[in-house]
């Protein structure tokens, strides 16, 4: 029976088609950006940021290009449980955004980060703590110095008073 790997190349079939479709997506985003204002200040986020995006987009292509499909392990749980994580993201994800008017951007960012690194294994506390408060007060920083309207925040912003 070659059914798994038929399933292998499915996978990465799709694999290939959701990143493409990201990647043309982004491009898309970009070119109507760029259209609509060269301004450097018009395009100080969205530029890098689609510049990452499409280079992410390359690389995974590149590497899901070079690796061959891997047959499925048989009727297991694989599928099942990529599926329950998908929709545990999801959740998440909704919880962060829901949360986002009483914590603020960087006490949700803080708690999505940590939660999202327990539910992917991580199970060292002191690393979750580490890297949710860098990476959450760096974004909120980040985005609070760019945006020209002030961010609902859970901690008051350096110089705001």
């Amino acid at each position: 029976m070659h059914e798994p790997a038929t399933n292998g190349a499915r996978r990465q079939i799709a694999d290939i088609a959701v990143v493409a479709l990201l990647g043309l997506l982004t491009g898309l985003y970009l070119w109507d950006a760029v259209r609509a204002s060269t301004a450097f200040l018009h395009l100080i986020l969205v530029a890098p940021l689609a510049v990452l995006i499409l280079a992410l987009c390359l690389l995974v292509l590149v590497r899901t290009l070079a690796t061959r499909p891997a047959a499925d392990a048989g009727a297991g749980g694989a599928p099942r449980d990529e599926a329950a994580g998908a929709l545990i993201a999801i959740g998440l994800f909704t919880a962060f955004v829901a949360a986002l008017p009483w914590l603020g951007f960087d006490g949700a960012t803080f708690l999505f980060i940590a939660a999202f690194l327990r539910l992917h294994g991580e199970s060292s506390w002191l690393r979750i703590v580490i890297y949710a408060l860098a990476f959450s007060l760096g974004l909120a920083l980040g985005f609070s110095a760019l945006l020209p309207y002030p961010m609902p925040m859970l901690l008051p912003a350096p110089g705001a008073g």
